[in-house]
C-alpha cells in the first residue's frame, strides 16, 4: 500500500533538506507511519481521497522520528549517559494522535442503541426475582394486564 505522504511533502514540512541516507529512512518512516494511521483509522486505500487529518498524522510521526532515529529519551554529554527507557526507535502515533486518526475515519464519540424497557424487545412473561429471607418471589415485571 502506498504511504499517505510523499517524502516531496514531507521535505517541503521539514527545516533542513535530507541527505540520500536520511531519505531512504524517512521513505521507510513514511510507510510505517501511514499504516499506523491507516490502523488506527481507515485504510483509506487511495492517499489522495485520505483527509487531510491523516496525512498530518504521519507527518507529525515521521518529523519525531527524524529528530530522534536512535529513540534516546535521556542523554548527557558530561560523563556520557543515554536512556532507551520507553523509547521510540520508530514512527508511532501517541494517544491523542490515535484518537484524532479514529475520528478521521468517523469512529469514536457518541454512539446510540434502540433500548425498550418492556416492549417489543422483551418477551411479555412474567418474571419474578428471588427474595432473600422469603419463599415468595417479588414480581420484577409482570404482563401489561396484572398492572
Amino acid at each position: 500500500m502506498d504511504s499517505l505522504v510523499t517524502l516531496e511533502a514531507l521535505e517541503g514540512k521539514l527545516d533542513r533538506i535530507l541527505d540520500e541516507d536520511e531519505q531512504r529512512d524517512a521513505e521507510g518512516a513514511l510507510e510505517e507511519a501511514s499504516m499506523l494511521v491507516r490502523y488506527y483509522g481507515a485504510p483509506w486505500p487511495d492517499p489522495a481521497t485520505a483527509p487531510a487529518v491523516a496525512r498530518i498524522l504521519v507527518i507529525r510521526s515521521v518529523k519525531r522520528y527524524l529528530k530522534n532515529t536512535d529513540g534516546y529519551s535521556q542523554s548527557r554529554a558530561g560523563d556520557e549517559t543515554v536512556a532507551w527507557e520507553e523509547a521510540h526507535p520508530a514512527p508511532y502515533l501517541t494517544d491523542a494522535e490515535q484518537k484524532m486518526a479514529a475520528s478521521a475515519a468517523g469512529r469514536g464519540g457518541i454512539q446510540s442503541a434502540p433500548i425498550s424497557p418492556w416492549g417489543e424487545l422483551r418477551s411479555r412473561r412474567d418474571e419474578y426475582v428471588p427474595v432473600v429471607g422469603s419463599s415468595e418471589p417479588f414480581p420484577f415485571h409482570a404482563a401489561e394486564d396484572d398492572w
